[in-house]
This record gives structure tokens, sequence and C-alpha cells, in this order.
């Protein structure tokens, strides 16, 4: 139980840098996506 309150603290603290992170993270992946579609749309082409 301890270590579950240490984890949800944990999370409490950090939970501004996560949150930075994940959307950093997500729109790095949507940028490589949308990238990479361009590039397979003008192989195709």
């Amino acid at each position: 139980m301890n270590f579950g309150q240490n984890l949800y603290n944990w999370f409490l603290d950090n939970s501004q840098s996560l949150v930075l992170l994940a959307i950093v993270v997500i729109g790095l992946f949507l940028g490589f996506k949308r990238e990479f579609s361009k590039l397979i749309g003008f192989l195709i082409i």
C-alpha cells in the first residue's frame, strides 16, 4: 500500500512534466506520420 501511495505522490509531483512530455511525443508521432504519408504519396506519384 505504501508503494502505491509513493507512486501516486510521484505522479502528482511530476504530472505537469509528464503531460508536457506526452504532448510532445504525440505531436512528434503525428508529425512523423503526416510526413511519412506525404513521402509515400510522392513515391506513388
